[in-house]
């Protein structure tokens, strides 16, 4: 028996369902207690960038479509992107590294899968700060190459 189609059309990286009729996953991290919601996510680490899958994330829980929308936003247009500009864990780590703000934090572990980053986000309201902007990662140093005139 096949699963029904998503409502979700959107592939693109930072895709977010939000469409309470898509059943809850449980791909990510379990939320933390007393989050009435929270957005979870497995998504595959490649070459030091995250590549989130369509259709192994979900929000779980009861938020109204407001709360989901202001949480979705946050996590497209703040979170992800200092995601994406941070240093990700080694895939084969058990660290959960943190990245909060604005009334919500995101956990992001890699479990020691060798592949995987099992990502959680859920409001914080006692989180007041700012989400920190991403850091540009540094280029890689061009060696200079000094031409010299011929001599003869």
């Amino acid at each position: 028996m096949t699963e029904p189609a998503s409502p979700m059309t959107d592939r693109d990286e930072r895709f977010v369902a939000t469409d309470p009729a898509v059943p809850p996953r449980g791909w990510g991290l379990h939320p933390e207690p007393g989050a009435r919601y929270h957005w979870s996510a497995r998504t595959i680490l490649e070459q030091e960038r995250v590549d989130i899958l369509w259709d192994r994330q979900g929000i779980e829980g009861t938020g109204t479509p407001e709360e989901l929308k202001t949480l979705v936003d946050w996590i497209n247009t703040k979170a992800l992107p200092v995601l994406q500009a941070s240093d990700l864990p080694a895939s084969d780590s058990d660290a959960t590294l943190t990245i909060e703000g604005d009334g919500f934090r995101m956990r992001y572990n890699p479990r020691g899968s060798c592949g995987y980053i099992y990502i959680s986000a859920a409001p914080a309201p006692e989180v007041t700060t700012p989400t920190p902007k991403p850091k540009p990662k540094p280029k890689p140093r061009r060696r200079k190459t000094v031409r010299r005139r011929p001599t003869w």
